[in-house]
């Protein structure tokens, strides 16, 4: 078994380091290769000079350099590439965790007919140091997947060769939701299993692109949600536009204010109307695909 790991990449080379090295650092099962491509988009840091003793050493790292039309033409770019028949994607400021790729191997191995899988993770600071816990994890449901969240961890998926065949390329067109979007036609075809394991960790810091989306972030999530089958108003409009104002709170409230109110805010959201927007998507949002 193969697995080829694509690595979209743009002047982050500070990252590069932790990335690459949790994956040539991975303990494989006998039988099991790793395959490494990294798309750079014509960096102008330190990105090549990062990688270029990775290149020396290791055979199983390649290194492609040209312009491209975004982070989904760089990954889809690699699925052109790759050789491996598991696929995966990892952005280069997120890392895998040791045994991650060793429990995706023996998850193939031990269901021959599994199509694609993803587990748990972790989010993590500019610094590495641990957030917590992706909160959003949970058994798949297509439903929940379409009309609320997208509780599938992006760096902890992976699927056969064969489902690429069957579902396409990345939508380039889309600048943040475009690993939902994929997901959801993945569950299309074929239901994934829920590994309980944490598999990744993924950077959560100020300048990247979903903290920085804003509201045309939320308008090209709502576009996914109407195009796979949610209804005008799904209950996920409710939930990412929660999730857009904390910024806005953080930005405009004072300290003090926001010290006192958010957390107490979350809470509510979290015990009270989180659980009524589940109820809601399962007894009156029920998915009917195309």
């Amino acid at each position: 078994m193969k697995i080829s790991v694509i690595i979209p990449s743009y002047n982050q080379g500070r990252f590069l380091v932790d990335c690459v090295e949790s994956l040539v650092s991975q303990q494989l099962n006998l039988g099991t290769t790793v395959e490494i491509l990294i798309f750079d988009g014509g960096s102008k840091d330190t990105t090549q000079e990062t990688i270029k003793p990775y290149l020396e050493k290791y055979s199983n790292v390649c290194f492609f350099s040209e312009q491209d039309r975004g982070q989904s033409n760089a990954i889809n770019k690699g699925f052109r590439k790759a050789t491996g028949n598991i696929i995966c994607w990892l952005n280069c400021d997120d890392y895998f965790l040791p045994g991650a790729l060793a429990c995706v191997a023996r998850h193939f191995h031990a269901y021959p007919h599994l199509q694609w899988l993803y587990g748990d993770g972790v989010l993590v600071a500019e610094d590495k140091k641990t957030l917590g816990v992706f909160p959003a994890s949970r058994e798949y449901d297509q439903w929940v997947l379409v009309s609320l969240l997208d509780y599938i961890f992006q760096p902890s998926t992976f699927w056969r060769r064969t489902m690429i065949e069957k579902v396409g390329d990345l939508d380039e067109t889309l600048n943040w939701g475009m690993d939902w979007d994929y997901f959801i036609r993945l569950g299309k075809v074929s239901t994934p299993h829920y590994v309980r394991q944490q598999l990744s960790a993924q950077r959560i810091y100020g300048s990247t692109k979903t903290a920085t989306g804003g509201t045309k972030r939320l308008k090209e999530l709502y576009r996914i949600m109407r195009r796979h089958g949610a209804p005008f108003f799904p209950p996920g409009l409710l939930h990412y536009s929660y999730l857009e104002f904390w910024p806005l709170a953080e930005k405009n409230l004072s300290q003090k204010t926001y010290a006192r109110v958010m957390p107490w805010l979350d809470r509510i959201y979290k015990r009270i109307l989180f659980p009524a927007l589940l109820r809601w998507t399962h007894q009156t949002c029920p998915y009917k695909g195309d």
